[in-house]
C-alpha cells in the first residue's frame, strides 16, 4: 500500500523539504543547495524553511557563512513526522518483512536517495546478518514491492563489511535485533 502524502499535503515543495529533513534526523541541507537538489526557486523554498523554522520544526547552524537547516528531533512532532514520512514509504512494510524472516538477522538500514532525504521509487535497504535464509529474504521482499509503488534494492552484509561498507554514506537504521527500532 503506497500512501500518498500529496493527497493530503497540496505544497509539493513543502513535501519534498519535508521529506528532506524529516525521515531522516541527520540530513541537513543550506538554501542555494536545497535549490539545485529540489529544482525550486530560492523564495519559495526559503518561505517553507522559514515556515518550519517558525514553528519550531527546523533548527539551523552557521557553517561558513551557510544557515545549515536540520530537523529538531527534540520537538513534539518530529516523531510523527517521521513516522508519518516512514509509512508513506512503505518502512513499515520492510521492517514487519525483516522482522518476520528470520532470528540471525541483526539490523536493517535504509541507505541512497531516501537516506539523502530525496524521494525515490526505489529503496535501498542493508540487511545485515549472519547463515541465514537467503531464499526466504528473498521471496518476503518480493511480497512487499508488490504492495509498494517502489523497487527494493538490498544487499547482505556482515557485521565486519558493514563498517567499510557505511563510510561517507548516509543512511539510517529501521531495525536492530536488540532494539526493535
Amino acid at each position: 500500500m503506497d500512501v500518498k502524502l500529496d493527497t493530503i499535503i497540496t505544497s509539493k515543495i513543502r513535501l519534498r523539504i519535508m521529506f528532506k529533513f524529516f525521515i531522516n534526523s541527520q540530513t541537513t541541507g543550506y538554501l542555494r543547495g536545497l535549490e539545485k537538489e529540489l529544482g525550486d526557486s530560492t523564495n519559495a523554498i526559503r518561505a517553507e524553511l522559514n515556515r518550519f523554522e517558525k514553528a519550531g520544526l527546523l533548527i539551523f547552524e552557521i557553517i561558513q557563512n551557510r544557515k545549515y537547516f536540520r530537523a529538531n528531533i527534540n520537538h513534539p512532532f518530529f516523531n510523527d513526522l517521521n513516522s508519518m514520512l516512514k509509512k508513506s514509504v512503505g518502512i513499515n512494510l520492510i521492517t514487519k518483512c525483516i522482522t518476520d524472516i528470520d532470528k540471525r538477522l541483526e539490523a536493517a538500514w535504509v541507505t541512497g536517495d531516501i537516506a539523502k532525504g530525496i524521494d525515490s521509487k526505489i529503496i535501498d535497504l542493508v540487511i545485515i546478518g549472519n547463515n541465514f535464509d537467503n531464499n526466504a529474504l528473498a521471496t518476503s521482499i518480493s511480497k512487499v514491492q508488490m504492495n509498494l509503488n517502489r523497487r527494493i534494492r538490498y544487499i547482505v552484509l556482515t557485521d565486519v563489511q558493514m563498517n567499510d561498507y557505511f563510510k561517507n554514506k548516509p543512511a539510517f537504521c529501521i531495525w536492530e535485533k536488540n532494539g526493535s527500532l
